[in-house]
């Protein structure tokens, strides 16, 4: 009998925090599968889910205001245990019996919260112990309301000098609550908080891994595809490379895949032989309501990260499944205003020169992404004794673990110069090349 790899399963209720998927993410990379779905999602569909566990995330409103977002009863009628994160540990104790006020004193950034309280949940979890036996962890905060008083039989179980309640618990019900963010990285334990919620607690077997994933998709599309021929529209970035490999090896010869150069493409490959045209996701969009073929999605189910694993687990060569991510519309999300093909021409050498510096100083894979950027506006420049009007680029690279936020990379100064020169010498119509040193948030990655 085939492996269920959704058998042991975690659901996840946003309540509209910008850290809730890093939450799936976290949990999916602990090798527990788990589904993301709205904090209103019907008692039916929870039920039906059957989850081994439920976390409640955060969320930016505030629990004691009126038609404030509430978790569903049928998370407390299931009698799985429940994990409440920020806004999620607030609606827990208000729906419980417990109060949530707002606060003076608000915490955002990083904090240190004293583990009071002996709980399933941090047991032998900690970042210092104090001379006196109290146990610290370093942990992101994000809240200004913060709960007063707990409901039923729960304890304190971590609190800071601002939010006394900075965590709570019922072993015996299995339910607990954490002011702090667990999911983001900045919360040193929170893989191992997680971990020991969804494994210890809820009981989930690491089922969720790529062999066990790549096993269960090839045998859905041979179940799906049967004897009939697919067609891949292969771009040649990431998520199109490791469906084919994927289909490729679950239907063989039935495989047909064609490339379509749409003329915002990067440049097609370099000395290196390293190709650089990259396609950043793999949802489906653009196809006609009607069609006379049925579509095969063998990646809707997972996360970038996990695409790239499941690419390593099919053997393709890393330098492909960790590209740099390339916007679905091409070059054309760089250039801003009209999109012309001088400017992409122009556009396409600046970047292929950016992408082979990075590679050779090293950085290619110290950056998350990096690209440049056709203004259209002109400079004045000086071209031996006379003065020239040129189109203006910027460079553009970021640091980043989930591209939900990013850092503008720390690049060298003589990197920097050298990928200036080059662009500068080598392509006629451009005068001037700018960095652009701003982080996400609040600027946004790409420019358009």
């Amino acid at each position: 009998m085939a492996l269920d790899i959704h058998a042991h399963r975690i659901l996840i209720l946003d309540f509209g925090s910008q850290y809730t998927q890093l939450i799936a993410r976290r949990v999916r990379e602990i090798g527990v599968y788990c589904e993301l779905h709205p904090f209103d999602m019907d008692d039916e569909a929870i039920r039906e889910f059957n989850p081994r566990g439920i976390i409640l995330a955060g969320g930016p409103e505030s629990v004691h205001e009126a038609n404030s977002p509430r978790a569903p009863q049928a998370v407390f009628d299931l009698k799985v245990p429940v994990l409440g994160i920020c806004y999620g540990m607030q609606t827990m104790a208000e729906q419980m019996g417990g109060k949530v006020e707002g606060s003076d004193l608000r915490e955002f950034g990083y904090a240190r919260v004293d583990v009071v309280g002996k709980s399933r949940l941090l047991d032998g979890i900690e970042d210092h112990v104090d001379d006196d036996g109290v146990l610290g962890l370093d942990v992101w905060m994000s809240h200004g309301d913060k709960v007063t008083q707990m409901p039923g039989n729960f304890s304190v179980l971590a609190s800071t000098p601002s939010c006394p309640i900075a965590g709570m618990y019922d072993d015996a019900l299995g339910y607990y609550g954490v002011q702090f963010h667990p999911e983001v990285t900045h919360t040193k334990q929170g893989g191992r908080i997680l971990s020991r919620f969804v494994q210890d607690i809820c009981g989930c077997e690491a089922l969720w891994t790529a062999s066990n994933i790549v096993e269960d998709a090839i045998a859905q599309v041979r179940a799906q595809v049967g004897s009939a021929n697919v067609l891949l529209g292969l771009s040649g970035g990431v998520d199109s490379s490791v469906v084919a490999a994927l289909l490729h090896r679950a239907i063989g010869d039935q495989l047909t895949c064609v490339f379509v150069d749409n003329g915002l493409l990067r440049l097609a490959g370099a000395k290196s032989g390293k190709a650089h045209v990259i396609k950043s996701h793999h949802n489906v969009g653009g196809l006609p309501e009607e069609m006379n073929l049925k579509l095969v999605e063998p990646l809707r189910e997972l996360f970038k990260d996990e695409v790239r694993k499941i690419g390593l687990e099919l053997g393709l060569p890393y330098d492909m499944v960790y590209r740099h991510p390339f916007p679905g519309p091409g070059l054309g999300v760089r250039i801003l205003g009209e999109v012309k093909k001088e400017y992409a021409d122009i556009l396409r050498r600046a970047d292929h020169i950016f992408i082979e510096e990075l590679r050779k100083a090293d950085w290619y894979h110290k950056t998350s992404q990096a690209f440049v950027v056709f203004q259209p506006v002109k400079s004045v420049g000086v071209v031996g004794d006379g003065r020239r009007y040129a189109w203006v680029v910027a460079l553009r690279a970021v640091e980043t673990v989930d591209f939900m936020t990013a850092r503008w990379a720390h690049l060298p100064y003589e990197l920097l110069e050298t990928v200036s020169g080059r662009i500068i010498n080598e392509i006629d119509g451009i005068s001037r090349v700018t960095y652009d040193v701003s982080s996400k948030p609040p600027a946004t990655i790409e420019w358009e």
